[in-house]
């Protein structure tokens, strides 16, 4: 029981850790995993989950997420297209 509320003490550190930019990242790689494969409907739960969140974020930390939503997209052009 001991090691399951360490587990669950280091999950909630790293999801407090991560950035804005690196989890929005996260969404876009989930957003086109569900559209790769062809669950449209998964795809656009994701990109409105996605906005939600980004709403609860401050100025500056919704600069840094679209930022890096803007240089994911570039880099995986290809793949969305």
């Amino acid at each position: 029981m001991k090691k399951l509320f360490v587990l669950l003490a280091v999950c909630a550190m790293f999801a407090a850790c991560s950035s804005p930019g690196s989890k929005a990242v996260d969404y876009m790689e989930d957003y086109l995993e569900a559209a790769k494969d062809g669950d449209m409907k998964e795809a656009q739960k994701v990109l409105e989950e996605m906005e939600e969140w980004i709403e609860t974020l401050d100025e500056e930390e919704q600069k840094e997420a679209r930022e890096a939503v803007e240089k994911w997209a570039e880099e995986n052009a290809k793949e969305l297209f």
